[in-house]
């Protein structure tokens, strides 16, 4: 468990103001939700049982701190073993239970909100194939709002 208090306190930070913020109707979460998610469901759990003591409805898809990094064939710098930090299938599905499959979208206010994981493209993973799918088909098929915001 790779705990680093810096990080916990950054996020106790944003939560708070997160938290004084009243005048909001939704919450989008961009990822790294946790630091090892996919290690460590217990991160899972702190982040889901605080995010959903929040008043309004928040929205999430994974970052590579909770699934690990996009597909790579190559090792980075000296030292980087990026080829390990690839992510898995079963890295993405750890995640599916807490915050809920993705990608996904909706409408509110007249603005389509949509999410995705762009780190799967290149990986071969059954969430990659679904992705291109739902970006190709499935999105363009939905009905239009004034505003797109995609994270």
């Amino acid at each position: 468990f790779r705990f680093n208090q810096r990080n916990m306190d950054n996020w106790q930070t944003a939560y708070r103001q997160i938290q004084g913020i009243t005048d909001v109707d939704l919450l989008l979460v961009g990822g790294d939700l946790t630091r090892d998610g996919a290690l460590h469901d217990f991160e899972y759990e702190v982040a889901k049982r605080e995010l959903d003591a929040l008043p309004y409805p928040y929205y999430a898809v994974p970052g590579n701190m909770d699934t690990c990094n996009k597909h790579t064939d190559k090792n980075g710098a000296t030292g980087r073993e990026d080829i390990r930090l690839n992510v898995t299938a079963e890295q993405l599905d750890s995640f599916v239970p807490f915050f809920g499959d993705f990608p996904w979208s909706f409408v509110h206010k007249n603005v389509r909100f949509s999410g995705f994981y762009a780190a799967v493209a290149g990986s071969g993973l059954s969430y990659e194939t679904r992705m291109w799918h739902w970006l190709e088909s499935e999105l363009p098929s939905l009905p239009h709002a004034a505003h797109h915001v995609v994270t």
